[in-house]
């Protein structure tokens, strides 16, 4: 009998397309008319058109963009019948355009870490400022959110350029990374200190300074001292 050279069914002489999934059925030859038979194997099915990475990526965007729409209209929906006008649904809508603006900017921009980090800034101190205006006005995002965002901000993309200003590269971007924890825990604690007490203090965050100097600095020195470069896999055993 014959089948469908896509799914393998058999089918009945007369039948021209597969009932399942639409496939022509394939014409006897010559040959196998006279003697009946049909082809051991059914004919190869060309594979599907493959979408390049720039599609995927471009399917993806789509994918998420309508799949944080619905929690959102169901937020706002559910905030107007309670409430009769939007409250709560506000630190919604806020709260995930900055997920979709952090999930989308490295899959479209991906080429551009540079563009990429600055939106991240930019996108980071809108969403704090949008709920500081939606929580009342506590001038919170001036004093506190805004230092601490920007020197986090600074620190990574000084990583960033150190990581492609270095030859070789191993466990000494860890080290700078180590030292970066350091220089951001001052950072916070400056930052606080003069919010809450409206003086610059710090205390706990020279503790950690101090204990990240010499770590980093072991992490340099091994890396430079060592014939080959060190990988952070090797070197802690990932």
């Amino acid at each position: 009998m014959p089948y469908c050279s896509r799914c393998g069914v058999e089918v009945d002489n007369d039948v021209e397309k597969c009932p399942l999934c639409s496939t022509p059925i394939q014409v006897l030859s010559p040959e196998n008319l006279k003697t009946g038979k049909y082809p051991d194997k059914p004919a190869p099915h060309p594979a599907p058109p493959k979408r390049n990475k720039k599609e995927q990526r471009r399917m993806a965007a789509i994918i998420i963009t309508f799949g944080l729409l619905i929690p959102a209209s169901i937020a706002i929906a559910a905030d107007v019948v309670i409430n009769k006008h939007i409250t709560w649904g506000t630190y919604t809508i806020s709260t995930l355009i900055y997920i979709w603006v952090i999930i989308l900017l490295p899959l479209l921009y991906y080429k551009t870490p540079v563009l990429t980090l600055m939106a991240y800034y930019l996108s980071t101190l809108l969403f704090l400022y949008s709920i500081e205006v939606f929580s009342g006005g506590e001038y919170w995002f001036r004093q506190l959110a805004l230092p601490i965002i920007t020197v986090t901000a600074l620190l990574i993309a000084l990583n960033f350029y150190i990581d492609n200003r270095s030859a070789i590269k191993g466990i000494n971007i860890f080290a700078y990374a180590v030292f970066s924890v350091g220089l951001e825990c001052v950072g916070i604690e400056m930052a606080v200190s003069l919010f809450l007490e409206n003086t610059v203090r710090v205390w706990w965050s020279i503790m950690v300074l101090s204990a990240t100097i010499p770590t980093g600095g072991l992490l340099l020195y091994l890396h430079h001292k060592t014939k080959k470069p060190l990988k952070t896999e090797k070197f802690f055993h990932i």
